[in-house]
């Protein structure tokens, strides 16, 4: 384990580091179907979509957030 200077405490193994995966379903608001794809950063990623930087749902747009876990 890390301290939080980056140094190793006596003893103590590091933990894995872990990342946080989320699933989640987009609902189009133009052609009421779904979108289903995964991400870390699901705040950032729903931007993303909503401002075209997804070419292959871009004709989809506005989405709205179904679901998530």
């Amino acid at each position: 384990w890390k301290a939080c200077v980056g140094e190793s405490l006596p003893g103590v193994e590091s933990p894995p580091l872990r990342i946080i995966y989320y699933v989640y379903i987009l609902k189009s608001l133009k052609d009421r179907d779904y979108y289903i794809d995964q991400t870390s950063n699901l705040s950032k990623r729903l931007i993303e979509h909503n401002q075209e930087k997804t070419k292959s749902i871009k004709h989809r747009l506005p989405f709205e957030l179904y679901h998530y876990e």
